[in-house]
């Protein structure tokens, strides 16, 4: 898929098609999955995922000092949430922070 936030809004909207489960841990398999294929096609990122990839380096650093232990950024997500699918709608809402934040920077920066 050439659009990787198209592709993220469709996941968004109807996880169950592409996830086996409403699931920021299925989510995060999924996304694996799809780096290592993109890997072994020897495929470059794009400006969409490499933001992406960002916003999962951003999401670790936001969540770190409320734990000792390296966790990743799906269960950091998951021990603020309710459950597993609240885990995944609020990562969803968490790049849409994330990227409210870029456009300001943006914005301060013109």
């Amino acid at each position: 898929m050439n659009n990787f936030k198209e592709l993220l809004g469709k996941i968004r909207k109807r996880p169950p098609l592409y996830l086996n489960k409403n699931s920021i841990f299925a989510f995060q398999s999924f996304y694996n999955g799809y780096r290592l294929a993109k890997a072994q096609a020897s495929l470059q990122d794009t400006k969409q995922e490499l933001q992406f990839a960002k916003f999962l380096n951003w999401v670790k650093q936001k969540y770190a000092s409320s734990t000792n232990i390296e966790l990743s950024w799906a269960m950091l997500v998951f021990i603020h949430s309710v459950d597993e699918r609240d885990a995944l709608k609020k990562l969803f809402s968490l790049f849409d922070e994330y990227l409210g934040k870029q456009e300001d920077n943006q914005a301060n920066e013109e």
